[in-house]
C-alpha cells in the first residue's frame, strides 16, 4: 500500500468510482452520514443509493449477516 499509494483507495475502487462518476456525476466518494453508520464507499444522492465495495481482505471476507452469530457478535463488540 505504502508503494502504490493505496491507503485511502485500491485500483478497483477507482475504477468503480470513475465509471459511477460518469453515470451519475452526482457520485461521493468515502461518504458516511447518520443513517449509514460507517463510511461507504460511494454514495449517489440523486438516488439516495449507499454502495459497498468489499473487495479488500480487511473488509472482513463477506458481507454483514444479521442472522449469523459470530457477525452479530462482532458488531456488539
Amino acid at each position: 500500500m505504502l508503494k502504490n499509494c493505496s491507503f485511502s483507495h485500491s485500483k478497483p475502487e477507482q475504477v468503480i468510482f470513475n465509471f459511477l462518476k460518469n453515470e451519475y456525476p452526482d457520485t461521493i466518494y468515502q461518504y458516511k452520514e447518520k443513517r449509514y453508520p460507517f463510511k461507504c464507499d460511494f454514495y449517489i444522492p440523486s438516488k439516495d443509493l449507499f454502495i459497498e465495495y468489499n473487495g479488500y481482505w480487511a473488509h472482513g471476507g463477506h458481507f454483514f449477516n444479521e442472522n449469523d452469530e459470530k457477525d452479530v457478535e462482532k458488531l456488539k463488540s
